[in-house]
């Protein structure tokens, strides 16, 4: 059982650490590159829609695992009994995790969304100084700000699990 559960908790970290990192490091980067631009005749409005509905699905996917992990978390601790801050950090950073991504999905996206509709979903030809332009531009270094901090929490509920000490699966 213990086996289990620190498999399950592993795999749920993984799932959702490695799908921001996937997302921000490939996919984001892939769908605005200037190819896929260059087949859209350089508009934004495609892309954006294909980013906004990768971030919904990668949110859900965040949420999912979070509950996993401090499930999981918790039931590894009560069988063993060993040190409570270490599972305590844990719960904190994955709480932490799973408050910015429900905000983000739930809050500052459909603004960001709004915003796109608002301008009829291309932003390319907009000033900057455009007021929806500069409102989503705004809110959309907002949620990378955010999803920075998710990803560093990640990476201390990773440090944690990877120095605690429980007891072997047997």
């Amino acid at each position: 059982m213990v086996a289990f559960l620190r498999s399950l908790r592993l795999l749920s970290l993984i799932a959702w650490m490695g799908g921001i990192v996937f997302f921000g490091a490939i996919a984001a980067p892939a769908i605005f590159s200037p190819q896929v631009l260059e087949l859209t005749h350089g508009s934004t409005h495609i892309p954006g829609i294909i980013v906004g509905l990768s971030l919904t699905r990668l949110h859900w996917v965040g949420l999912g695992c979070g509950i996993v992990l401090i499930l999981t978390t918790v039931l590894l601790y009560q069988r063993s009994g060993r040190n409570r801050m270490q599972m305590y950090a844990i719960v904190a950073l994955t709480a932490l995790m799973l408050c910015l991504t429900l905000y983000i999905g739930f809050h500052v996206m459909p603004l960001m969304e709004h915003d796109r509709e608002l301008v009829g979903g291309d932003f390319t030809n907009l000033p900057l100084t455009n007021p929806e332009r500069a409102d989503f531009d705004r809110k959309h270094e907002l949620s990378t700000r955010l999803e920075q901090i998710v990803l560093l929490c990640a990476l201390g509920v990773t440090l944690a699990v990877a120095t605690e000490d429980l007891p072997k699966a047997v």
